[in-house]
This record gives structure tokens, C-alpha cells and sequence, in this order.
């Protein structure tokens, strides 16, 4: 069941919400399928890289509003790159904005989250999907 854990890459320029997610999953003891990473290049490079590959099956939370290359930037580079295309993401973001909503769904997001996130209940579902013997949670 170990390799069906899934693992979450935070894609987030904001270091309060990427230590607010890390707490929460290390109080939860599962810290370990966590990555955090600052922006949306930090994003793609952690999936692009081959050392040390990030685990399958694997869950994006991504921000949309950072300085650079926003989240819907690595949304439409996501989509593009034949290797990551099936990448499940979920943008959480401050962004209510009926565009930026509907691009996301546009580009294939799983959901959308307005800030601030509750990752205790995100974590909860991780935890809740390890203990299930069905297919196809979280």
C-alpha cells in the first residue's frame, strides 16, 4: 500500500502557508509526503528533476498569484509537457477571480480552493485514503 501513498508538492511563494502546511503534516507524522517549494519554477523543476524523483502517486497544490511565473503560467507548462500533462492539481489560492477560476478549469485543475486552506482536513483525507482498501481516493 506504501507505494499508493499519495504525496503533495506545495507550489506557494508564501513562506507562512508553506511552514502552516508543514506543521500540519508533521503533527499528523506524515511530513514525509510533503514537498514544499518556492514558486512556480522551484514547481516544474521538482517535477522535471530525476534526483530524487518525486513519489507517484502525486497531488500539486499550487498558488496561482506569485511574482515571476504565476500558477497559471505552470498550469499551461504543465499541460504541454507530454511527461507531466496528467499531473493532478489543485489550485489554492487568495484569487475569487471568475477568470482565474475558470482558466484553471480550462487547464485541467481537480479543484480550487480559496485561501486560507484547511490542511488538517487535506491531511485528514491523506490519512483517510490510506486506510481505505478502495481505489481511487486521495
Amino acid at each position: 500500500m506504501d507505494e499508493q501513498r499519495v504525496h503533495v508538492l506545495l507550489v506557494d511563494d508564501d513562506e507562512i502557508d508553506r511552514e502552516a502546511a508543514r506543521r500540519v503534516f508533521s503533527r499528523a507524522g506524515i511530513e514525509d509526503r510533503l514537498t514544499l517549494v518556492d514558486g512556480a519554477d522551484d514547481g516544474l523543476s521538482a517535477l522535471r528533476s530525476n534526483e530524487p524523483r518525486l513519489p507517484r502517486p502525486l497531488l500539486v497544490l499550487l498558488d496561482l498569484r506569485m511574482p515571476g511565473k504565476s500558477g497559471l503560467d505552470f498550469l499551461r507548462e504543465l499541460r504541454s509537457d507530454e511527461q507531466l500533462r496528467e499531473t493532478s492539481v489543485i489550485v489554492t489560492t487568495i484569487s475569487a477571480l471568475d477568470d482565474d477560476i475558470g482558466t484553471a478549469y480550462d487547464l485541467g485543475v481537480e479543484g480550487y480552493i480559496i485561501k486560507p486552506v484547511g490542511y488538517e482536513k487535506l491531511v485528514a483525507s491523506l490519512a483517510a485514503a490510506d486506510s481505505d482498501d478502495t481505489e481511487g481516493d486521495i
